[in-house]
């Protein structure tokens, strides 16, 4: 997107400090080089652009910038903050700046300034004065070397609101007939747009996507459905839209983007929209817009002579006009779809196209900076199209320059609201409220994408996070150039037909009075094939229930039989040996290991068919998967007391036997951190992360509590994955698991179950020969899933590279879901979800599931057997056995499936040698060499107290985990009687202390990096400067970024200041700091948080528990707190004020801080300038309210 937007410009920038040598220097970035070097090439061309936020996008990050000039060094961190920047400053007039604290070495003593680089803040040195210049200072001179404010406020306009229409503009019979032309479905009307209109929220739905693909669909599809969202991986940290939304905006700039190197008043000449989603009144007042010169250019293409050809032909003249328009002074371009009358010869071009088109015609001729692009049209009702349509060209300037007005859409909101039903149902509510609900629920949503990929501040427009599946090299070419579309697909004339389709529906003679449901999300018979159908299901129920081999025979005829689904439905196997006996092939037992079930949590389903699911998975061997919020320990006993089936130690099960275990093998740690604690760690045979929640490939292997555990980490298919892969093979990853796009889920919004992520196949293919390629394949364990249902699935996955197999929704269906599709309501009719009532008839038992996969096994067994292989290992990576099906489809002509068959070599390893390798490690740790030390594993064995001190370095990480880990395993959470007093001196690495336990009292002297106290579920945790410093230790940065993070008890104690997001997610720790970056207490569930000092912006984002306590001596506290949840009063309380001032004496007592002490000494003084931070949890309790005595004596 950034590259887009560069090249878009080059024609536009010009210097004289160039002297006409402008093509010298061009282009100004290369697709082929990385991210790092294209910000580099950026950063040469453009020194500042700080007055330009209505002339250039911004550039994301994460990044620290490094620059200078001969005369000036400095550095900047990205506007989000996400990559840590530490600075110190000596008394010899030297600044050092890096990632990392303890990166070299320096006398503390001569140190008089330690900082942090928050968002978007820089560092300057002036190297001929020797002056330096943090912040504030910096930004000053940049910011009054122009008048920036008065340009802006003579020459930026924001557009006026306009109220919404209050009634129809058509009848009834003229929207239907609009909506049948352009592609709407009952569906879509009642599912979609009534959902928004209504609940001003997007719909949710739940058990994934199982249609086919739109390019292997036997109907028409909007052009749309060939498109899936992408989103940031691994490197890019996702941006909550809800709660950090104060960094993200939807804003838009209408108008030309002028020179970005040279400053006047006329670079900020353009008017402001609030967010790219625009009512008709609004279109209306840019049309009449004199300055932008708006031109509305018609979208339809004429058929009277014949379909071939003419999409393609109209789609120049439609580039041609636009050209011609801009070089005439055009400043707005209009492409709308709107006429009085539709016309059977004259149908709309898929508007997706048309805005792709024009953009890239614009882009290529130099003329992209000087026009916007609004979309006025029909086609577009889903926040998936609105983000296609934004994310192709449609707006223009500054972080956004498109903008779409819905027009149908928005007549079919007030269509609904002044129906009879609705009336009835909505006696007091008012029609500019239902059209408002819709394009408020679209613009939450385009936050959302946007926060998927680290965006902010609409950096969505022309940034093309999208991977197409089945569209034509020519396609991709003319409307969407730089996107990537692996397998072809559709030429112009196949797109005109399929358009075509559509649009003569409303030219029928019989033309229906209703709108056609096609059965896209809901299975219905007669509409399209779903892969979890209620036959499939019945089948399957009879097979294993019965475990009965000619009804799992029929189980897998009806798979064999069922229409093309998947890209591995276009393939099949050919084989270049002879048949063996089935009794040659390796055993059931021994496939069944390889499979595991997928990560579902208990919020999605009940207890009941969780622990049925593990049970059966700990019987073949195999895996299951935790999911999110942890497990009863109970769980990780095996059972011993069962009688006919039943055991008292789980009683809400049945079907169950002696040495049965619970325990899932597979714990997920996802961003949440619920029931993550040492003893749910060390009971994993391996542990999952979903990225980006670890943030950084960085050694993922060193956030490991247990270090027998194998790391697991899950990607999302998706092009460019094969890099991230080798990235985490790299980090010592032990597993990657590669998820299609159709895999189930318990709730999730519609469109990211249908859009988001790409097919497993081409994930696959991609991860397994790409680290084959680097040398790394040997290294991880790969496994697969996403819509898998049988022996077949596992094959084909094996000779696309996979190692291990994984099945979800087919699990739940083995274990008795009907594929109901309506988990998100909680009211499962087989009792699968969290109603209690409910819940006590669940049929399922764990024998039917081993039945399944002891079925699937077999299936394996049988089909190698007839390829003549005798293990499954011989098949892995072998794509030469797969061969394209003779098959012809109505949209699959143009089909290349050479990616797909493509291979770099066959492998010269085992993948049963890989799976029994040992787990990773980075080598000896410090861990390792304090576990060794005679005195501490004493104190561990026999629950004594020691005393340790040993020096640290910043590459010692994840410090004190494996000792919690050991700790954890031999007493659990609580248990540990002991002490173990251990003092580090020196510079501390990332997740120093984390998942401490009770008995674990940890001390620095000196500063830590990010994470410290991660996940600490007890102990006592103190940081604090070394004596005799030239600084002043509560002004200066000690501890890094996201400390505290999911803490579930402890304490921890810091003199000096913290980073951004301190104690998120802390849902029991008590805390005290001396202030913080932005975000602290943010989704903080409980526990207590004292700050002495500043803190940045967003306090308490998503606190729904806990208190916290923060100083505010200067008046600049409260418009910093996120008062959406939590409630901003003084310390009244008699129980608070004690809980405060009991806090700060230790923290005074264990780090000897001179603040704390100040505020001791005058306590009467600084109570009244302490603010209390109170969640609605915790209004009642005694710590919140004053009058807490007197209301228990009145109950």
């Amino acid at each position: 997107g950034n590259l887009n937007w560069m090249q878009s410009r080059e024609a536009s920038l010009k210097s004289p400090v160039w002297n006409g040598r402008e093509n010298e220097i061009r282009p100004y970035g290369n697709p082929k080089a990385s991210d790092s070097a294209n910000l580099d090439s950026a950063a040469e061309v453009v020194d500042f652009y700080d007055y330009y936020k209505g002339q250039m996008e911004p550039w994301d990050g994460p990044a620290l910038l490094l620059f200078s000039d001969g005369k000036t060094v400095g550095a900047c961190l990205d506007r989000n903050g996400l990559r840590p920047a530490r600075y110190w400053r000596t008394s010899d007039n030297v600044v050092y700046v890096a990632s990392e604290v303890g990166v070299l070495p320096v006398d503390d003593s001569k140190i008089t300034m330690k900082g942090r680089l928050g968002p978007g803040m820089m560092i300057a040195a002036d190297l001929i004065s020797g002056q330096v210049y943090e912040n504030t200072e910096v930004k000053k001179r940049v910011a009054l070397s122009h008048p920036y404010g008065k340009w802006v406020q003579e020459n930026m306009r924001s557009l006026k609101a306009v109220n919404f229409l209050s009634g129809t503009v058509a009848e009834n019979d003229a929207i239907l007939r609009r909506q049948q032309a352009f592609g709407y479905s009952s569906e879509d009307v009642q599912m979609v747009i009534e959902t928004m209109a209504s609940q001003g929220k997007e719909p949710t739905f739940c058990m994934g996507d199982d249609i086919p693909l739109a390019i292997l669909s036997q109907r028409p599809h909007m052009l749309y459905d060939y498109f899936k969202q992408r989103f940031a991986q691994v490197t890019n940290p996702a941006i909550d839209p809800l709660r950090e939304g104060l960094v993200m905006s939807l804003e838009v700039n209408i108008g030309k983007r002028q020179n970005i190197l040279e400053v006047g008043p006329e670079n900020a000449s353009q008017v402001i929209l609030s967010s790219p989603v625009l009512n008709e009144g609004e279109l209306d007042l840019l049309l009449k817009d004199a300055q932008l010169k708006p031109q509305v250019l018609p979208t339809f293409f004429d058929i009277h002579k014949g379909v071939d050809g003419s999409l393609e032909k109209t789609l120049y003249r439609l580039c041609e006009a636009a050209d011609e328009a801009v070089q005439n002074g055009c400043q707005l371009l209009v492409l709308s779809d709107r006429s009085d009358e539709l016309e059977a010869t004259r149908p709309a071009i898929p508007i997706l196209l048309a805005v792709g088109a024009v953009h890239q015609h614009l882009i290529q001729n130099g003329l992209r900076m000087s026009a916007s692009i609004i979309v006025d049209t029909a086609q577009c009702f889903s926040t998936h199209q609105f983000a296609c349509l934004i994310g192709y060209g449609a707006r223009v300037n500054s972080p956004s320059h498109n903008a779409v007005c819905p027009y149908l859409a928005l007549e079919t909101c007030r269509q609904w609201r002044l129906s009879t039903k609705t009336v009835n149902l909505m006696r007091n509510g008012k029609m500019p409220t239902v059209t408002m609900n819709k394009l408020k629920r679209i613009s939450a949503r385009l936050l959302r994408l946007v926060f998927l990929n680290s965006f902010q501040n609409g950096h969505l427009v022309a940034f093309k996070i999208f991977e197409i599946y089945g569209l034509g090299k020519e396609v991709v070419d003319l409307a969407f150039c730089g996107s990537i579309s692996s397998v072809g697909g559709l030429t112009f004339d196949e797109l005109a037909r399929e358009t075509l389709s559509f649009w003569v529906k409303a030219f029928s003679e019989d033309t229906a009075k209703r709108l056609e449901n096609f059965g896209f999300i809901q299975f219905r018979p007669g509409g399209e094939y779903h892969g979890n159908n209620p036959e499939m299901s019945k089948l399957l129920h009879k097979a294993i229930r019965q475990k009965n081999e000619n009804a799992f025979s029929v189980y897998q005829q009806h798979l064999a039989n069922r229409p093309v689904n998947v890209l591995r439905d276009l393939v099949e196997f050919k084989s270049d040996r002879a048949p063996i006996p089935v009794g040659k092939v390796e055993p059931a037992v021994s496939i069944v290991q390889r499979f595991c079930t997928g990560g579902m949590s208990l919020g999605a389903i009940s207890r009941e068919t969780h622990e049925a699911i593990a049970i059966a998975m700990n019987r073949i061997g195999g895996k299951s998967n935790s999911g999110e919020g942890g497990e009863d320990p109970i769980r990780w006993k095996p059972l011993t007391d069962v009688v006919d089936g039943y055991s008292p130690t789980l009683p809400h099960l049945k079907g169950l036997q002696n040495g049965d275990t619970a325990t899932s093998a597979i714990k997920q740690v996802a961003s949440g951190r619920f029931g993550v604690t040492p003893t749910f760690l060390v009971n994993a045979i391996s542990w999952k992360s979903k990225l980006p929640k670890v943030r950084s490939l960085g050694k993922v292997a060193n956030c490991l509590v247990n270090p027998k555990a194998k790391v697991s980490v899950k990607l999302v298919a998706e092009a460019g994955i094969g890099t991230v892969a080798s990235g985490v093979a790299k980090g010592n990853a032990d597993i990657i698991q590669i998820s299609g796009h159709d895999g189930g889920t318990g709730a999730s919004p519609i469109s990211s179950i249908k859009h988001a992520g790409g097919p497993w196949e081409l994930g696959l293919t991609e991860t397994h020969q790409t680290l084959l390629s680097n040398g790394l394949r040997e290294r991880v364990i790969l496994r697969v899933d996403g819509g898998f249902k049988s022996g077949v699935d596992v094959l084909m996955a094996a000779a696309m590279g996979a190692d291990e197999y994984g099945f979800g929704s087919v699990a739940m269906i083995a274990t008795g879901c009907v594929m109901a599709r309506i988990c998100h309501t909680n009211n499962c009719p087989v009792w699968r979800s969290q109603s209690e009532e409910l819940r006590a008839r669940f049929p399922g038992v764990p024998g039917d599931l081993v039945n399944f996969f002891l079925y699937v096994a077999e299936e394996v067994r049988g089909m190698l057997a007839q390829l003549g292989y005798e293990k499954l290992d011989d098949i892995i990576g072998r794509t030469n056995l797969l061969r394209p099906r003779d098959i012809s489809l109505v949209k699959t002509q143009h089909l290349d499936l050479s990616y797909l068959l493509s291979n770099v070599g066959l492998p010269k390893w085992s993948s049963t040698m890989i799976r029994n390798q040992d787990v990773h490690t980075n080598g000896p740790v410090l861990d390792d060499i304090l576990l060794a030390d005679p005195e501490i594993s004493d104190a561990i064995e026999n629950e004594k107290v020691v005393y340790k001190t040993i020096k640290i370095y910043n590459v010692d990480r994840a410090v004190c985990g494996r000792i919690a880990g050991v700790v954890a395993k031999k007493y659990g959470d609580t248990g540990f009687a002991g002490q173990l007093n251990i003092t580090f001196t020196g510079s501390a690495g990332q997740s120093f202390g984390c998942f401490l336990t009770p008995g674990m009292n940890i001390r620095l002297v000196g500063e830590a990096n990010d994470y410290v106290g991660k996940s600490i579920s007890g102990g006592e945790l103190v940081v604090t400067p070394v004596e005799n410093t030239g600084f002043c230790p509560e002004d200066a940065t000690i501890v890094g970024n996201t400390c505290l993070y999911g803490a579930t008890g402890g304490q921890i104690f810091i003199r000096g200041k913290a980073g951004e997001r301190f104690a998120v997610r802390n849902s029991l720790a008590q805390a005290v700091v001396e202030g913080t970056g932005d975000h602290c207490c943010e989704y903080m569930t409980g526990g207590c948080v004292v700050v002495l000092g500043k803190v940045g912006r967003n306090v308490a984002a998503g606190m729904t528990g806990g208190l916290a306590y923060i100083l505010d001596e200067d008046n600049t506290f409260i418009p910093k707190v996120n008062r959406e949840i939590v409630k901003i009063q003084r310390v009244n309380a008699p129980v608070g004020q004690m809980q405060l001032k009991s806090l700060i004496e230790a923290h005074v007592e264990k780090t000897g801080s001179g603040k704390g002490s100040a505020i001791l000494k005058e306590w009467d003084k600084y109570l009244p300038l302490f603010y209390q931070l109170v969640p609605p949890s915790e209004e009642d309790t005694p710590e919140a309210c004053a009058d807490y005595e007197q209301q228990l004596l009145s109950m």
